[in-house]
């Protein structure tokens, strides 16, 4: 019985640290690593997104230093979190559409992959529309209920940018789109976002509750 209980609670270390590996401890969201893992083990949520077009969003914390340093790590790991929280329901929460989010390169970067549906520009940019009215709302309420979580500064916004290449899965296996979906990641997502972070200061809201600044790399 000894040598059973003592399986069990090796099992359970173990798990434990598979867990730590593959999901941000801060985030909660999965890791790149846990993300491959996922799609060898053909996990049916990740599988169903990249069947087929996807639009890939990076999304980046405006003014999280600022969160730290003024508020503490603790308060800037809540801060961090209860977005974070937010942006993986609406990856996957918006009707029947479908999507995932896991952690980029650092804590406070993010990318979310949407099931686009048709393969179409059009069907493309309604599906990033959706996702960002979505997420707006949802900051919007955020804010509010930040200072009595004791991080009291104006509302929290979000830095976006995206792609969309529709041929670049055409014929490729599960393992292959993903990697060529970190690929687009690293060398057009991860522009845009950076795009719309440096116009930061020439960047206008689309309307007042606005909280989402938003660079299309295909325009």
């Amino acid at each position: 019985m000894a040598d059973k209980l003592n399986s069990f609670g090796k099992l359970d270390q173990l798990e434990r640290r598979v867990h730590r590996l593959t999901v941000d401890s801060v985030t909660k969201l999965i890791k790149k690593e846990g993300l491959i893992d996922s799609v060898l083990e053909n996990d049916p949520k990740i599988t169903e997104v990249l069947s087929g077009p996807v639009a890939v969003v990076s999304i980046d914390f405006d003014k999280f230093k600022e969160v730290n340093d003024n508020f503490g790590h603790e308060k800037g790991d809540v801060y961090l979190r209860d977005i974070s929280s937010e942006i993986d329901r609406y990856s996957w929460e918006d009707g029947d559409d479908t999507g995932f989010a896991f952690r980029g390169k650092e804590g406070d970067e993010i990318v979310v992959v949407l099931a686009v549906g048709e393969n179409s520009m059009q069907a493309y940019k309604s599906r990033v529309s959706r996702f960002r009215a979505s997420l707006n709302q949802s900051l919007f309420e955020l804010g509010k209920e930040f200072p009595s979580k004791g991080i009291n500064r104006d509302n929290p916004s979000l830095s976006l940018g995206s792609v969309f290449e529709p041929e670049l899965f055409v014929d490729a296996s599960l393992p292959e789109k993903l990697m060529l979906l970190l690929d687009l990641v690293d060398k057009k997502a991860d522009i845009a976002v950076y795009n719309s972070k440096s116009r930061k200061d020439v960047r206008t809201k689309e309307t007042l509750a606005d909280l989402t600044y938003y660079e299309d790399l295909n325009v």
